[in-house]
């Protein structure tokens, strides 16, 4: 390309050029009136007719783009049919000039990169642009050291007919995602060139390697390598989201470029957290369904990019959680909370135990103590029943079952009870049934009770294994009154009630 140092270019003096690519140069220019510096991007191409006024119609719409972390586009035009764009100097280099390959980035810095070019993306994804070419090179250092991503004019290109070329090669190869190598770009195409390139922040370098095809080849098929491989100490919580961000199917990753980002950050925060349980390096996040685009969703204000009508996008923003493609989330109290094993025993389920059998069977015996006052003495049932059902719905079927059937042993112990009388043998079988069956609760929700659904499931099923157990305990002495105030009640109020608290307390303990 002829090199147009020392040109005039509409209203600007092309002092020297500052770079060029497979679609444009860059100069260093200069406004002849105002003596004011800027970048002029000037396209490899000519257009003429309509092609005029496509990219007139495409240069509009990046200089529509103002956010604090894009390079603003302050005039463009066409000058002897050659388009150019006119930006804001950034003078400090690019990140990858201040970050040169093969070297490892803090991941604090890493967090603070990306989340400066996930909100400039999905400002660009809100008005509906693809950036297509996210590399350390297109990432700027302003004057203040903020990152400004540049070179929207790929996207420019891409979406007008300038460009004769098939679609499989616009952008960078390193860098490209399997469906973009495909020709069918899309917001969540950006996801993972950010992926990519925090991958190689991370680690010190690039997941994959090798010619053209060879790249687009491992990009379509083959699995990054661990970070773990490379940085033995990387978090599995980072790690996790890193991998999500690389999936290949993009319906896989992120809802949005701002999900990544919040997701990215949020692994830090709790890698440097207490846990009430920590989160297992091999617990995986529900990717979506095909039928949704993963584009951005944010409270209130930013719409939802779909392939297909099929699927609703949740909100994001407002419940601070991992979003996935399909509006499903994983919320600050999972990370930090495990997926419960509901057939294990370990040292939390054992400490339970002991616990709740000693206040299930204090409360129980207290409701001999209010025989006679019948308030007294179902309040004190039901609060015995709760313990065991809250107890078996958080920690598995065997901690209810373990409360229920002991808490009675040392209920008959303090009356001088036969153990194994037949009345007190029905008694110790009900309770140890309500308490299993509300443990089976861990099967659709995991441990997590951090939504309405998963506090209905476990009152519906808390009703239904105290109902059967209380049946069986106190048959056929029992009547439907009491069976409603042992039961019902304590599973549609107290539980509640109980699990929100709890919910409430680990998402504040893991956030600490």
């Amino acid at each position: 390309m002829v090199d147009r140092s020392g040109q005039r270019l509409g209203n600007y003096h092309l002092i020297h050029l500052l770079g060029k690519g497979g679609f444009a140069e860059v100069y260093l220019g200069e406004h002849i009136y105002l003596k004011t510096a800027a970048a002029i991007k000037v396209l490899h191409t000519q257009v003429i007719g309509e092609d005029m006024e496509g990219f007139l119609n495409e240069a509009r719409t990046i200089a529509h783009l103002v956010h604090p972390h894009i390079v603003r586009v302050t005039d463009f035009g066409i000058e002897a049919e050659i388009p150019f764009l006119v930006m804001d100097y950034a003078p400090n280099g690019t990140l990858r000039q201040r970050h040169p390959k093969g070297r490892q980035l803090p991941l604090s810095l890493v967090i603070s990169y990306v989340k400066q070019v996930a909100g400039a993306l999905q400002h660009a994804h809100n008005e509906s642009l693809v950036h297509r070419d996210i590399k350390p090179e297109n990432m700027l250092l302003g004057r203040q050291d903020e990152v400004l991503l540049s070179d929207f004019g790929t996207a420019l290109v891409a979406q007008s007919s300038l460009y004769p070329g098939p679609q499989e090669i616009i952008g960078t190869a390193a860098y490209m995602s399997p469906e973009q190598i495909q020709g069918k770009p899309r917001p969540a195409s950006d996801q993972y060139s950010l992926g990519v390139v925090a991958y190689e922040w991370l680690s010190g370098d690039r997941p994959f390697h090798g010619s053209f095809a060879e790249l687009c080849t491992q990009h379509m098929f083959a699995a990054p390598p661990p970070l773990r491989e490379k940085i033995p100490m990387i978090s599995p919580y980072v790690e996790q989201v890193m991998t999500i961000a690389l999936a290949k199917d993009p319906h896989q990753r992120f809802i949005s470029i701002q999900a990544f980002a919040d997701a990215l950050e949020q692994s830090y925060q709790t890698e440097q957290a207490t846990f009430v349980r920590p989160w297992s390096a091999a617990q995986t996040l529900t990717p979506a369904p095909p039928g949704q685009y993963t584009t951005p969703i944010q409270e209130a204000t930013t719409p939802a990019y779909r392939i297909s009508s099929t699927g609703s996008a949740e909100n994001y923003a407002s419940q601070a959680n991992l979003s996935l493609g399909n509006g499903s989330k994983a919320e600050l109290g999972t990370i930090g909370q495990e997926k419960v094993n509901m057939w294990s025993i370990g040292r939390e389920q054992l400490v339970a135990m002991v616990i709740g059998a000693l206040l299930f069977a204090a409360l129980f015996f207290l409701s001999g103590i209010f025989g006679s006052n019948y308030i007294a003495h179902t309040t004190s049932i039901a609060l015995a029943c709760i313990t065991l059902l809250f107890l078996g719905t958080v920690l598995g079927p065997w901690v209810g079952l373990f409360t229920g059937v002991v808490g009675i042993l040392i209920v008959g112990i303090l009356q001088n009870q036969g153990i194994f009388d037949i009345f007190f043998g029905k008694l110790e079988l009900g309770f140890a049934i309500a308490g299993f069956i509300a443990g089976m609760t861990l099967l659709i929700t995991s441990g997590r009770y951090n939504n309405a659904r998963a506090i209905a499931t476990a009152a519906t099923i808390s009703i239904i294994g105290s109902f059967i157990g209380i049946y069986i305990a106190y048959f056929p002495f029992i009547g439907i009154q009491d069976l409603v105030s042992f039961s019902v009640i304590p599973s549609l109020v107290f539980l509640p009630a109980l699990l929100t608290i709890y919910n409430a307390l680990v998402r504040r303990k893991a956030s600490v």
